[in-house]
């Protein structure tokens, strides 16, 4: 089991400056055309249609990795993150994955199985 010891300093900061307390917090849409701001996407597609499932992932996989904490408050939806968390979990670098799981471990709980998990480390050495 990864903790914040085994990742890049500065993970645990990130985790308490920029997260938010709890999932619970998010409150974006559900539905509708998300605009993401500049500072998230300065290069490439700024609008993503949550109807469609890849442009749903991508755009809470962009929140995720270069989101504030407000955007995160304001564009991901607690809901739609349970229940993509296990598809969003391939999109995501995996110091953004743990940081997320240790600090939500409902989301750990519904990743991918340890042994696939073992596979970009074994892929890496």
């Amino acid at each position: 089991m990864t903790t914040f010891e085994d990742l890049p300093h500065g993970s645990r900061e990130y985790a308490e400056s920029v997260l938010p307390s709890s999932l619970c917090d998010l409150h974006g849409p559900v539905h509708g055309v998300l605009t993401l701001p500049g500072h998230i996407a300065w290069s490439g597609r700024r609008e993503y249609d949550l109807a469609v499932y890849r442009q749903r992932l991508e755009a809470y996989a962009r929140i995720i990795q270069a989101g504030r904490r407000e955007d995160m408050v304001e564009l991901l939806n607690h809901a739609l993150l349970l229940g993509h968390w296990f598809d969003l979990w391939w999109r995501l670098d995996p110091v953004y994955r743990s940081v997320w799981e240790l600090t939500f471990p409902e989301l750990a709980a519904i990743s991918a199985p340890e042994e696939i998990r073992r596979i970009p480390r074994l892929m890496a050495s």
